[in-house]
């Protein structure tokens, strides 16, 4: 009996070890495979830590809402095999919008636009200031220009009005003017088809632009180009953003339109 009991405390406390060991592994592993995220205070820490990497531009801007002018989206086109896209603010006008000491990370939520084809960070705030959105590649850091928040003074205003020739059969030609604030100097065209899905991304200095017709393309932005041939009958929808140099959206105009 008394070998017995002997054996039983030698296996219970062999299984101690083996549980220990195995509880000891797991948390190893657990460090090493997913090391925890470097703390930052503000853009400028968070850039240094990603100093390493490479860095590159990121296309940005932002527009307040057609109803409410305290919802701005701030629109970014994301990099192929994009993670973690992160939005900073600063709201401390006046100030610097290079000193990126000075804006911190919000926790806004990011949803597609054109079916992800471009991402926006949703802000629900009437105070103005300068935002910044960063994101990651494989090997790259990416981060946008400051963009100037012009809610109150200079909300984004809406219209459907533009002129639309069709003249040139499959590759139609659009015209518009400059809303009420005359500060643009960037204008980008998204077509997209009766699913929401993007057709064709360009931007222009002019303010016309005409389908697969590239002459004037200042910034040709799409994924597979070149883009595809609109269909006979069936309808299609363009959206226009007029930009100012601090990458602010003015003007918005939605338009739309069935090829004939």
């Amino acid at each position: 009996m008394k070998c017995l009991y002997n054996c039983r405390w030698f296996l219970f406390f062999l299984l101690g070890i083996m549980v220990a060991s195995c509880s000891t592994d797991d948390e190893e592993t657990k460090t090493t495979t997913n090391p925890p995220e470097p703390t930052f205070n503000n853009l400028a820490e968070f850039i240094a830590i990603h100093s390493p990497r490479d860095s590159a531009g990121l296309i940005a801007c932002a527009a307040s809402d057609a109803m409410d002018s305290s919802l701005v989206s701030i629109f970014f086109l994301p990099p192929d095999s994009m993670r973690e896209p992160r939005y900073f603010e600063n709201d401390n006008l006046p100030s610097d919008q290079n000193d990126f000491s000075q804006y911190t990370e919000r926790d806004n939520p990011i949803e597609p636009v054109f079916q992800g084809f471009l991402r926006k960070a949703i802000r629900q705030n009437s105070d103005e200031g300068w935002s910044i959105v960063t994101a990651l590649s494989p090997k790259t850091f990416h981060r946008c220009n400051p963009i100037r928040l012009k809610n109150n003074g200079k909300a984004t205003e809406y219209s459907d009005q533009m002129t639309i020739d069709f003249m040139d059969s499959g590759r139609p030609r659009f015209d518009w003017q400059d809303g009420r604030i005359k500060e643009n100097v960037i204008y980008f065209q998204a077509i997209t088809d009766d699913m929401g899905r993007m057709v064709s991304a360009t931007y222009t200095t002019d303010k016309f632009f005409k389908y697969n017709d590239f002459s004037n393309v200042v910034l040709d932005v799409n994924r597979m180009p070149p883009p595809p041939v609109l269909k006979k009958d069936e309808d299609y929808k363009i959206t226009l953003m007029a930009v100012s140099l601090d990458n602010w959206v003015n003007l918005v105009i939605e338009k739309e339109f069935t090829m004939p």
